[in-house]
């Protein structure tokens, strides 16, 4: 029995089927889902100017970068899947990601004279110091950024910024400390 079916209505079933049966579908209609990414490549898509970096491809989980705006891994597992458009996905170049990514570290605040506390392994404080954006370098096959020699980036995780306070905040508490001692010297004339 010959039985003929819609490629829309296959690509809907597609959609909807489990990881298993995902995979099933793919391997048996390959020509249908030729754009096979895989875990780790990163992606864009051309209507949405979304790029994001797939970490769990079967059950579309990624951290991206949409409109310069970060998105965790754990945020991006929702309703949508990049499997079910493929024809609007396409791998990323290696000065697209960069991009995305220098971006990204200028919006965080990584700049000269900053304080990074590395989240690697491995890795310890680092007061970063000569920082331009002409610095910052990508290393694609290991998936990370460096800005002046140290990485910020790496697979998903970036460094933590170190905040200290300011010369203003550092002279407001001593303004404070003098105003509090103030009265009371007040406080001991006014007894004499």
């Amino acid at each position: 029995m010959k039985v003929e079916v819609s490629v829309d209505f296959i690509k809907e079933a597609h959609q909807s089927a489990c990881a298993n049966w995902k995979q099933r579908i793919e391997k048996e209609l390959p020509d249908l889902f030729k754009n096979n990414f895989k875990d780790g490549d990163w992606i864009t898509h051309k209507d949405y100017k979304i790029t994001i970096c797939i970490t769990d491809f079967n059950n579309s989980k990624a951290y991206d970068v949409v409109d310069g705006d970060w998105v965790d891994s754990k945020e991006i597992n929702c309703n949508w899947s990049f499997r079910e458009c493929f024809e609007n996905w396409t791998l990323a170049t290696e000065e697209e990601v960069k991009t995305a990514l220098v971006n990204e570290a200028v919006k965080r605040g990584f700049e000269l004279g900053k304080k990074v506390k590395w989240n690697f392994d491995g890795s310890e404080g680092y007061k970063c110091s000569n920082i331009t954006k002409d610095y910052f370098e990508y290393f694609v096959n290991e998936n990370k950024l460096e800005l002046s020699c140290g990485i910020i980036f790496d697979n998903g995780k970036w460094a933590t910024l170190i905040t200290e306070p300011t010369e203003k905040e550092l002279l407001g508490d001593k303004i404070k400390d003098l105003e509090k001692n103030l009265e009371e010297v007040k406080s001991l004339y006014d007894k004499l």
